[in-house]
């Protein structure tokens, strides 16, 4: 890099995630019906977003690698999460 030329700061990572409940039972488990992830920071978490898998182990896994939950939209039988980490400087 030339010299007196700032460099860009890194971009957070955004992962959002729509899940679904079984309309039959309510209380039925979440499951992912589809994530997207922006970014390249949510590697250690990739196995868990993947369509029909349970949402809280995924939602544990990406808060344990240091994303915050920012949106929780809740409609009882689905629903979309919204996470995003800050990049190490």
């Amino acid at each position: 890099m030339s010299a007196g030329i700032p460099s860009l700061p890194s971009l957070p990572t955004v992962v959002t995630v729509c899940w679904f409940r079984n309309p039959l039972s309510p209380v039925s488990l979440r499951r992912i019906s589809q994530a997207t992830v922006l970014g390249n920071d949510a590697e250690a978490c990739l196995e868990t977003l993947e369509t029909g898998a349970r949402y809280n182990p995924a939602a544990e896994c990406l808060l344990a690698n240091g994303f915050q939950l920012v949106t929780l939209l809740d409609f009882g039988i689905y629903g979309f999460s919204v996470f995003t980490s800050t990049p190490e400087a």
